[in-house]
Order: C-alpha cells, then sequence, then structure tokens
C-alpha cells in the first residue's frame, strides 16, 4: 500500500465469492453420471479455468461530479472574453446544479435551465461536453490499484464513461469507443482473475482533495460503485463509500443455464423471456 499519500482515503478490494456457482460447478451439481469418475477433471476446472468466464464490470461514481479545481479554465472555455457579472453569476449556479445530478436527478438542473433570466450565453452550453470537462478524472481521485495480484498504473484500467450516476470511472466496459478499442488490441478484454478468494479480484484506493471541492460546500467525499455487465449502460443497486474507510465487497455470481426443451413452455408459465423473442416485441 502507498505510505506517501495525505488527505481522507478510500480503500476497496472486490473478490470472487469461492462458493460461486461457474459453469462447471452448477453442472456438476445438477449432474445424474458418476462424479466419481470425472471428479478430477472437475476440480481443475472448478478452481482454474472456469473463473476465467467471470469478468468484474465495476463503475467508480464520486458523488459530487464537478471538479472546481477547472473552474476558471471553465469559464475562459465558455464564456465570452471578461464577461459580465451576471454572466459569470448564472454559469457558477450552472455548475453548482451539476454537482450531484444524475439520471434520476435532474429537477435542480432543470430548473435552472428554464429560468427566463438565464443568459442566452449559458443557456446554449452544451451540458454534455460541460459534464465531461468538469468531471473527475481517473489520476484525481486514484492513488493504487491492484488487479488479480499484480499492481497496475490505475488510468489503464480506469476509462470515464457516462452512466445513470453521472459521469464514473469503469472497468472492463465495453460500452465507450475507448473500451471497445481495447478489446480489439486485446483478445483477452474484459480482463477475467484467475481464481477465486479474497487473494484475487480488484483493490483500489481513493483519495480526497479538498482543493476539488466548492468553498462552503457541504457535500462529503463519498463514491458509489455499480457492478455490472460489460454492456450494461447502469445498475439499480450500488455500494456507497465514505472518506477514511476500508470496505471488501465479495462477488457471487449466479449462473442460468437453460435447457432446449424450456422453449416448449410458454413464456408466463417459465417467467422469461428468450432473448429472441424479447427483440420482436420491441420491435412491434
Amino acid at each position: 500500500l502507498p505510505t506517501n499519500t495525505t488527505g481522507p482515503l478510500i480503500y476497496v478490494h472486490i473478490y470472487y465469492n469461492r462458493k460461486s456457482l461457474t459453469k462447471y460447478s452448477a453442472r456438476l451439481r445438477y449432474s445424474y453420471l458418476n462424479l466419481a469418475a470425472y471428479i478430477g477433471g472437475v476440480f481443475g476446472l472448478f478452481w482454474g479455468a472456469s473463473m476465467l468466464n467471470l469478468a468484474e464490470i465495476l463503475a467508480v461514481c464520486p458523488y459530487n461530479h464537478v471538479n472546481w479545481i477547472r473552474y476558471r479554465a471553465a469559464e475562459e472555455k465558455y464564456l465570452p472574453h471578461d464577461p459580465p457579472k451576471e454572466i459569470r453569476e448564472a454559469f457558477y449556479d450552472v455548475l453548482v446544479a451539476m454537482e450531484n445530478v444524475t439520471f434520476t436527478h435532474l429537477t435542480p438542473l432543470e430548473r435552472l435551465i428554464k429560468r427566463s433570466s438565464l443568459p442566452p450565453v449559458v443557456r446554449n452550453i452544451s451540458l454534455h461536453d460541460l459534464s465531461q470537462s468538469m468531471a473527475y478524472r481517473c489520476n484525481e481521485i486514484f492513488v493504487w490499484c491492484i488487479f488479480d495480484g499484480t499492481e497496475y498504473d490505475c488510468c489503464k484500467l480506469f476509462i470515464r464513461e457516462r452512466t445513470d450516476q453521472g459521469i464514473c470511472l469503469v472497468f472492463n466496459s465495453l460500452i465507450t469507443k475507448e473500451s471497445r478499442m481495447k478489446k480489439l488490441k486485446d483478445a483477452y478484454y474484459p480482463w477475467r482473475v484467475r481464481y477465486a478468494g479474497e487473494e484475487s479480484g480488484l483493490s483500489f484506493i481513493l483519495r480526497y482533495n479538498e482543493s476539488y471541492v466548492r468553498p462552503n460546500s457541504y457535500t462529503t467525499f463519498k463514491a458509489r460503485l455499480m457492478i455490472k455487465e460489460a454492456e450494461e449502460w447502469s445498475q439499480p443497486l450500488h455500494h456507497i463509500f465514505y472518506a477514511n474507510t476500508h470496505a471488501d465487497v465479495m462477488i457471487t455470481p449466479i449462473l442460468t443455464e437453460t435447457a432446449s426443451e424450456a422453449r416448449l413452455i410458454d413464456a408466463e408459465t417459465r417467467n422469461c423471456l428468450f432473448w429472441v423473442r424479447l427483440t420482436l416485441r420491441l420491435r412491434f
């Protein structure tokens, strides 16, 4: 662990449950074959290659989405030269409204944008571009990362991505252009862990810097963690981490396998839709 880091920290360790039902262990449990004849091969698959099928996709989302250390630079970028006081104040109010904005919490920003007194030069700013510009960058909050027993540059692991929780830093995703390029260059991406248990997985430390926060702000240093699929935009369930805490998160994957005979059962009885049927239903 780094010893020369100052300020409040969040330490997070994420790993797979050793008792996870992987593809091989699930088949073993529900098989009617003579298990003794296959126990050697299945044991090796369960503890080794089976874990290669599990890729953890993690999104780290700071509660405060605006890094105020870039406030003056943003003024110069988005406002005209030497703007009057009312324009500067309106721009400041927009950034304050964006601090805690999420896809389900847009009301403060909506009210501000609808204000008739809002100067046109501020109203016409692209909020998407502004949010990307003001969001935290990887090297501003990550100080240390280890994945599968090897220490990495955190910024080679985490990519900025837009989610319903704002701009997050995401590990192993396949949504952004940058992450899809990783897939083209690296056949093993999204990366998998080699084994389960507390010695495996991903560990990282987040750092809090007071200079990033708006003066007189009451926003505390905390972050959300989403565990999702590689091509999934968001997840409704989040873990919340606070300053000066150490959090261990255990992931227990659930595998569902469907017998070919299941298609003969109507959707209401089996309580699920196959992807082809779901696509047709959405199309019409």
